[in-house]
């Protein structure tokens, strides 16, 4: 991977104010952050490894109605835009 792709994830995650996330979307089995829980969904999993303060973002995409559920699907989707994941795809 060309390490600019680094330096651009790591501008969109500071953008997306990435630490202000919770450590999961649901936190536990019955979190009362989702409006709406679906099950049979797909899940996100973002890991910032920096020496200074790591962060595991953890989205299952069937809990929806969060607080800035919108600007994390975004920062979701620019991260495989950056990383050019879906080649990965099939």
């Amino acid at each position: 991977m060309d390490p600019s792709a680094y330096t651009a994830a790591m501008q969109r995650l500071k953008a997306a104010r990435y630490l202000e996330f919770k450590d999961g979307y649901p936190m536990e089995d019955n979190d009362k952050n989702c409006e709406i829980m679906a099950t049979d969904n797909p899940s996100v999993r973002i890991v910032v490894a920096t020496a200074s303060r790591p962060k595991t973002i953890y989205h299952y995409l069937g809990c929806e109605g969060f607080a800035r559920q919108q600007t994390l699907i975004q920062l979701e989707n620019s991260l495989d835009e950056v990383f050019q994941t879906a080649r990965f795809i099939k």
